[in-house]
């Protein structure tokens, strides 16, 4: 988990470096091999909602399992500071992502705004 501003600060400059812009806040689970940066998830408050993301995944990093173990440890995280849902969104268009969901979490998105699906993962 980031717990310093040197940790942030790698996880902007993946950011940026991936072509993404936003803010990030507590949580933020990162995943490093090799002393690298090689993804994270972070949390951001939107209309007094838990939304998880941004998620950054660098380019060329084994993306799948990546993405699961974030997801793994981030709720881990969010249960041990007593959050028991919280909101994620995928691109509207990536139906390969929305049937992944469907069979992982047995989910469907509960809306859909502005080009994102939007889910809630109860945890």
């Amino acid at each position: 988990m980031a717990n310093g501003a040197d940790d942030y600060n790698r996880a902007y400059k993946l950011m940026r470096a991936e072509g993404i812009e936003d803010e990030l806040a507590f949580p933020t689970v990162m995943a490093i091999k090799d002393g690298q940066l090689t993804g994270f998830i972070s949390t951001h408050i939107s209309n007094d909602m838990i939304v998880a993301g941004p998620m950054v995944i660098r380019s060329g990093a084994r993306r799948y399992w990546t993405l699961i173990r974030l997801i793994e440890h981030y709720e881990n995280v969010m249960r041990s500071i007593g959050i028991t849902s919280y909101i994620f969104s995928i691109d509207a268009n990536d139906e390969k992502w929305t049937a992944d969901i469907k069979e992982l979490y047995g989910v469907d998105p509960y809306a859909e705004q502005e080009g994102r699906k939007f889910f809630v993962r109860n945890i």
